[in-house]
């Protein structure tokens, strides 16, 4: 295939790097024409038409003609002048390689940019995968139907169900409203967790019973004394957490069409085995018992333990050893020791766990965002199990699948260069703040992260007020457009505090006015330099 790539002064030496790389590759004959302007992706699809109407470019036997990504118009005007087909590129140069690679040319745009046509085709790969997973399984009917859920006996898919901690503490408003915001988030069941050794069998029940009505996902009771299992179970939970040699011989009655989770432990003893090898042969045991009792819908968690102490990858070989011995019992895995116990960030916490359930053969995962610095992991677990069992499909390392869980980092960096023409090149240095009162007024900005929004707090001429706003922009729009700034400094000076707000705000960080969001992970490494 003959394709002619049209680009500017400024990138074209990213653009015939690029181009010259992926022709190798592909087999293409990748060329690049450089119109006599500084940024191609500032012009017009009328002014790239005459060009190349200019060039004699349509004599020269092209199939596919590529202007950038961010050229105004579309690319039917140059299609049409030149009878070549014209599409856009990717909007940064720096992604054509990709694009040239990777992308199904006769769905390539010309009104939209590659890129996002090429993200749009891999997420709808990926739904179409997803959802062929969800019909296999359905056609095998191999899963334990929960409500309305199907919880597979082997993965892939993988569910994931989150808990709520501590549910006897919440008013019933606050409960449902975070139930709601965990279905949101991805949850196929919740788990509803009270206080550990304080029996509440009432509160249990009364908790259950409200949710039971508000909700429609599965329920679980997670606790191991008896009477709040059996107080649970009749006001309509779906699963138990957690039955153990100390609950089994008390619930089983209750308990026999439950989806029942079993764990290698004797919590009335405190006891659990520390040896893979003997948490295997407890739990093999328990479920043993607990099928002859007459409970058919079994899980097994071999427990998950926090790394370093009591150890994590000792457990995770236990989920191992158990799916050599006992395929015919379904996995859970709780990733919340691992994740609560660690003092990293969530994100890639989750998305590894995930891919290590798949591998142990777990085929739900329980999540619990108790702490701050979890919160957000149900949609991380939701959406690495489905990255998780995508990958599996096809048969590859879970990248480039159409969705990923890259939140503060970026796969590629993209550096923008700038036309200086012989500018006067100044330093700017950082200097302590010169106050300056607003005559108009002062602002305090806060986030309130319950609302999910920003807040301005306005005092002055004009009395007092208080914005609120999702995003950095909108509420400086609003600031201005109420005329409560007069200065350019103070209007400088909230832009840069509203965007840290903002990126606080989505980060579930905890804002400061005129305080640095991140600690300096550099300065803290020479701090603890011993040499």
């Amino acid at each position: 295939m003959k394709i002619l790539i049209v680009t500017g002064q400024l990138a074209k030496d990213i653009v015939l790097s690029q181009a010259s790389k992926a022709s190798k590759e592909t087999g293409h004959q990748v060329d690049v024409l450089v119109l006599p302007i500084q940024v191609a992706a500032l012009t017009t699809t009328s002014y790239i038409a005459k060009a190349l109407s200019s060039m004699s470019v349509k004599e020269r036997g092209y199939d596919l003609i590529m202007i950038p990504g961010l050229a105004i118009g579309s690319a039917d005007e140059i299609t049409n002048a030149l009878e070549v087909k014209a599409v856009k590129g990717p909007k940064q140069a720096a992604d054509i390689y990709d694009v040239l690679t990777q992308a199904d040319f006769s769905k390539l745009k010309p009104d939209k940019p590659a890129d996002e046509v090429l993200a749009a085709d891999k997420l709808e790969k990926a739904k179409k995968t997803l959802q062929e997973l969800e019909d296999a399984l359905i056609k095998s009917g191999k899963f334990y139907q929960v409500g309305k859920l199907r919880v597979p006996l082997e993965p892939p898919p993988i569910r994931v169900i989150s808990e709520l901690p501590e549910a006897h503490a919440w008013s019933k408003e606050d409960l449902l409203q975070e139930a709601l915001r965990l279905i949101s988030s991805g949850a196929d069941a919740l788990s509803i967790g009270f206080e550990a050794g304080n029996p509440r069998p009432d509160i249990v029940h009364d908790v259950v019973k409200f949710l039971r009505e508000h909700v429609d996902v599965p329920l679980a009771i997670d606790s191991v004394i008896p009477s709040e299992i059996k107080s649970g179970v009749e006001a309509g939970a779906d699963i138990v957490l957690s039955i153990d040699l100390s609950n089994l011989e008390k619930v089983y009655r209750q308990v026999r069409d439950k989806l029942c989770i079993t764990i290698p432990a004797d919590v009335s003893k405190g006891f659990v085995p520390s040896s893979p090898e003997d948490r295997v042969k407890l739990l093999s045991s328990i479920i043993d018992r607990a099928k002859e009792l007459g409970i058919e819908k079994l899980m097994a968690d071999p427990i998950l333990d926090a790394a370093i102490n009591p150890g994590f990858t000792k457990s995770l070989s236990a989920f191992y050893m158990f799916r050599l011995s006992r395929r015919d019992v379904p996995l859970f895995m709780g990733v919340g020791n691992v994740v609560e116990l660690l003092d990293a960030d969530s994100v890639g916490m989750n998305a590894l766990l995930a891919m290590a359930a798949l591998e142990v053969g777990a085929t739900m995962l329980l999540t619990v965002e108790k702490s701050n610095k979890a919160k957000g992991s149900t949609l991380e677990c939701s959406l690495a199990a489905k990255m998780a069992s995508i990958a599996y499909v096809r048969k590859i390392p879970p990248k480039a699948l159409g969705i990923d869980l890259l939140m503060l980092k970026e796969k590629k960096l993209y550096e923008v260069p700038i036309a200086v023409n012989n500018a006067e090149i100044l330093q700017a240095d950082e200097a302590p703040r010169r106050e300056h009162a607003d005559p108009q007024g002062s602002l305090k900005i806060s986030v309130n992260h319950k609302k999910g929004v920003i807040e301005a707090y306005y005092i002055g001429r004009l009395g007092a007020k208080l914005i609120e706003g999702k995003t950095a922009k909108a509420v400086l729009d609003k600031v201005l457009s109420l005329g409560l700034v007069s200065t350019i400094g103070h209007a400088a000076y909230l832009g840069r505090e509203l965007e840290k707000a903002e990126i606080a705000l989505k980060l579930r960080r905890s804002y400061l006015q005129e305080e640095n969001l991140f600690q300096d992970k550099v300065k803290l490494l020479k701090e603890l330099s011993t040499s």
